[in-house]
């Protein structure tokens, strides 16, 4: 009897969702024993065994384990990924495990092949620049208010696309009202995304 491999084998039994604009595996369901593992043990053991079918790192060493949580349910682990050690914005790759440590089902928003591109992470501008920019952007000055900010890598918007090191400035504001994530170029100073969360 021919042996299956084991991507396909996966595919048989689980239910797959690929992105329709990379064509890539984003979502697996299904219920696939640990081979008595346990909790981040089982969810990294399985992911590393199907890295490629969802476009991972084979050694997952940029996925940090961002969150756990447990429940009657079972288990939710959450990890964030890094590159050069800085969190990818929206990078997150979720792993539902049942009671019995069973996966159950992987959600993917993992960003491959970063590794190969030549992004500095070295920040130029400060965090004080960044929120003068942000709130130059919003038309708010931000100093003062509870504004946060971290550094990332973030995907522009359409007038600045592929993959840049930002300051991610985050604030409420009631004018303009919104729960604002204002990315600043962490190189050039340059604002190349507004995000509102409460239009989300």
């Amino acid at each position: 009897m021919k042996r299956i491999p084991g991507a396909l084998l996966l595919l048989l039994l689980a239910t797959p969702t690929a992105a329709a604009a990379t064509g890539r595996v984003t979502t697996l369901t299904g219920r696939f024993g640990s081979g008595g593992l346990h909790g981040e043990e089982a969810a990294r053991d399985f992911l590393a065994r199907h890295a490629e079918l969802l476009a991972l790192r084979p050694d997952l060493d940029d996925l940090e384990r961002a969150r756990h949580s447990v429940d009657r349910g079972g288990s939710v682990l959450i990890f964030q990924q890094e590159h050069r050690g800085v969190s990818v914005f929206g990078g997150m790759v979720l792993v539902g495990l049942d009671p019995e440590d069973a996966v159950r089902y992987v959600k993917s928003d993992y960003v491959p092949d970063l590794s190969i591109l030549s992004i500095d992470t070295t920040p130029v501008i400060t965090p004080a620049q960044a929120l003068s920019a942000a709130g130059s952007a919003l038309g708010a000055p931000l100093a003062g208010r509870r504004a946060t900010s971290r550094l990332v890598i973030v995907e522009g918007d359409k007038d600045h696309p592929g993959f840049h090191p930002a300051w991610e400035i985050e604030v409420y504001l009631r004018a303009p009202l919104g729960d604002w994530h204002v990315f600043v170029d962490a190189r050039t100073g340059e604002v190349i995304r507004l995000l509102d969360r409460l239009k989300k």
